[in-house]
């Protein structure tokens, strides 16, 4: 009696069978055997759902092919299941999921067994166990060792977690991870000629570029969003350009010897009066425009220039703004000490230390001392002009008119009745025009020995006259 128990569903003829039709059944069974390694299609999937195939029993059937393509007659709408029967043929397949509607099949001897999911458009080889009661489909190629392997086309790997192994040891991974990117395992190198050159992630949060002699970024633009250290040095060719968007305040900041950043910057803001471009020690202007200072214990310097052609120069201001040391305007004029600080002055010539020197805090001019005298006229007054010296020429005054006619310099004492300078209010009767004192010091002060003064008398016509009375 003939049985099918084979896993291509042939015939087996018993002894003494089929007597004079032997040939016929082997014949079959012949084309069964070409059938089954052979290319083949069914239209399984007639309708929207899971389906099942079966191996027929010594008849020619697709399903017994060894590249089984899967197709189907209307749009399937989700994962459907392909179930390959009987549970108890173990054979290996090749099948192509070449149904419509873009979806998945997953392929199953029956529900008791482990599966196989085939995305649309591609091919799986898969072994079918015939394991009968829990029958399993397994993806051939899982776990394949391939001693070489030629690629003609495209290689794709399907899971958002595949992971690329390296070495006879494991050492070195090549991780996908879905939306992100592909991941080299710990701190190992992608090398590129030798050793020396190669991309490291040498720590968690360091990203290393080695080379021997030089990295060459041909790239038209750079983009860095975060902070460059430089630790050698470094050569523009056209320049350097900070680009910030509108109502940014762009800042390249210098670090000092101690590792602190921002011991020194360069900073712009845009102001009423334009672009203004400050170069500072511990100062620079923030995106609001406010003046800051990276340490609030320490001095600030400043060098601050305007689009409208003025410069100023600012020091001090611990913790708060620095202070306006000099202003150079647009006309040339020159401005020292606008902020009014009690800050002093001083020129240094060849020969005298304090050639010339204002005394900040007693609005006093000095020369040849750093410091005003406050003990004339017999008290504690200062006088807004001094000379001080310890000789015949540091202690003298002179004035000297080159000119071809008969005049001489003029030393003039003036008096207004008026209370501001420059004003012309006429003097009143028997006021004095000014004095010349002569003054000796006692040992505590100087005192006045000697005076000529110049009182005069205002007449009814208003004309201006006087004596000079020497005492």
């Amino acid at each position: 009696m003939a049985v099918y128990t084979n896993d291509l569903r042939l015939k087996e003829i018993a002894n003494g069978d089929e007597s004079g039709t032997w040939g016929t059944s082997t014949n079959l069974n012949l084309k069964l055997i070409g059938e089954a390694l052979s290319f083949q299609t069914e239209a399984v999937f007639d309708a929207d759902g899971d389906k099942t195939t079966t191996v027929a029993d010594g008849a020619e059937d697709a399903a017994r092919g060894l590249f089984y393509k899967a197709t189907s007659t209307t749009n399937l709408t989700a994962t459907r299941v392909l179930t390959i029967g009987p549970a108890t043929i173990s054979r290996v397949m090749f099948i192509e999921n070449a149904t419509s509607g873009s979806q998945s099949i997953t392929v199953r001897q029956s529900a008791g067994g482990t599966n196989v999911t085939i995305p649309n458009g591609q091919t799986k080889a898969v072994y079918l166990d015939g394991a009968a009661s829990n029958p399993n489909v397994v993806d051939a190629f899982q776990d394949l060792s391939i001693p070489d392997l030629f690629i003609d086309d495209d290689l794709t790997f399907s899971s958002d977690s595949a992971v690329i192994t390296f070495g006879a040891d494991g050492d070195t991974t090549l991780t996908h991870t879905d939306g992100s990117g592909l991941t080299l395992n710990s701190t190992n190198k992608l090398m590129f000629n030798d050793a020396s050159q190669f991309i490291q992630g040498s720590s968690a949060t360091v990203l290393s570029l080695g080379a021997t002699d030089e990295i060459d970024l041909t790239a038209t633009a750079i983009d860095i969003n975060g902070t460059v250290d430089v630790s050698g040095a470094a050569t523009f060719a056209e320049g350097i350009k900070i680009d910030a968007d509108n109502g940014d305040s762009p800042q390249l900041l210098f670090e000092n010897s101690d590792g602190v950043t921002g011991d020194a910057a360069i900073s712009t803001f845009d102001d009423s009066s334009g672009t203004m471009l400050v170069l500072g020690s511990n100062f620079y202007i923030n995106s609001s425009g406010s003046e800051t200072r990276f340490n609030t214990s320490e001095e600030s310097t400043a060098v601050v220039l305007n689009r409208n052609g003025e410069m100023t120069l600012r020091t001090g201001g611990t913790g708060a703004t620095a202070i306006s040391r000099v202003d150079i305007l647009a006309t040339g004029a020159i401005t020292i000490n606008e902020a009014g600080a009690d800050a002093d002055f001083r020129i240094e010539s060849d020969g005298q230390a304090n050639m010339f020197f204002i005394d900040a805090a007693d609005d006093a001019v000095v020369i040849g001392n750093n410091a005003s005298r406050k003990t004339l006229f017999n008290t504690t007054a200062t006088a807004a002009f001094q000379i001080e010296g310890t000789s015949g020429n540091t202690a003298a005054m002179s004035i000297v008119r080159n000119s071809n006619d008969d005049n001489g310099p003029q030393f003039v004492l003036g008096k207004s009745n008026g209370t501001s300078a420059g004003a012309v209010t006429v003097v009143t009767d028997d006021a004095l025009l000014g004095r010349i004192s002569f003054q000796g010091a006692d040992g505590t002060q100087t005192v006045e020995n000697g005076v000529l003064a110049g009182p005069i008398t205002i007449p009814a016509t208003v004309t201006v006259t006087g004596t000079l009375v020497i005492v």
